[in-house]
């Protein structure tokens, strides 16, 4: 489940701009019994003012939608997708008002987390907003807060240092 919905749980935090107040979780086994650890995983995550769908899977042959990540909003959807190949981003407004945008590629020695880091080193440039430390923590706690979801069949609070005293 962490495997599945990390990336999820990063993207909609950053995105969202706000710390998640509640998740739920399911994991399930469903064609890996030779193993006991699960193939199947999603997380409905509460934010203040939004809501995010985190999922994953080992287990289909063909997603049959995108599988990038997908932002709706009250104007449009933003639909990470590719297009021969190449990474693109496509706005759709319905009616056909369909807008595909080319990805800008990473600035040269800064294609990865360890060049970033590294880059941040030798110039102190503040980092990529996903890599800092305090974004991480509330990161963590989302998926903290599906895992404990899915071992309790009960929604589960996001865990912040208001509620963890003791």
């Amino acid at each position: 489940m962490l495997d599945y919905c990390c990336y999820g749980a990063m993207l909609s935090r950053w995105v969202i701009g706000e710390q998640a107040v509640a998740a739920l979780g399911m994991k399930a086994n469903l064609a890996s019994q030779w193993g006991d650890a699960e193939d199947n995983g999603v997380m409905l995550v509460r934010f203040p003012q939004a809501m995010a769908l985190l999922e994953g899977s080992w287990t289909t042959f063909d997603h049959g939608v995108p599988t990038g990540p997908i932002f709706y909003g009250t104007t449009g959807t933003l639909v990470m997708d590719q297009r021969d190949g190449e990474p693109v981003v496509r706005l759709e407004r319905g009616h056909g008002q369909t807008t595909i945008y080319a990805c800008q590629p990473l600035p040269e020695g800064r294609t990865d987390v360890a060049e970033e880091y590294i880059h941040h080193l030798e110039t102190g440039e503040p980092l990529h907003p996903t890599l800092e430390m305090n974004l991480n923590l509330e990161i963590m706690a989302i998926l903290d807060a599906g895992v404990r979801s899915a071992a309790s069949n009960k929604l589960e609070v996001v865990n912040s240092p208001t509620w963890c005293i003791g």
